[in-house]
């Protein structure tokens, strides 16, 4: 399974800390920012716009890229 199958089944499951979590996985299993950026960006066109899915693919991309409170940063800033 590739780290987008992972992200989508994740967020599929309707557990907001499990996507939440896998995206902090893919982080320490050397995924970069920019790759999980571009993911997040890639699965948006799969959710409806206005879904559930889909805002928390934005509130996933705000964090990813350190656009949130500095405890909730998954990257150090750049």
């Amino acid at each position: 399974m590739d780290n987008k199958e992972r992200l989508i089944l994740a967020l599929k499951r309707n557990e907001d800390q499990l996507f939440f979590d896998e995206i902090i996985t893919l982080k320490n299993e050397g995924v970069t920012r920019s790759e999980v950026k571009q993911i997040l960006n890639e699965i948006t066109e799969i959710f409806a716009d206005g879904s559930k899915e889909y805002d928390l693919i934005l509130e996933a991309l705000d964090i990813v890229v350190g656009w949130c409170r500095p405890e909730l940063k998954i990257w150090p800033d750049e």
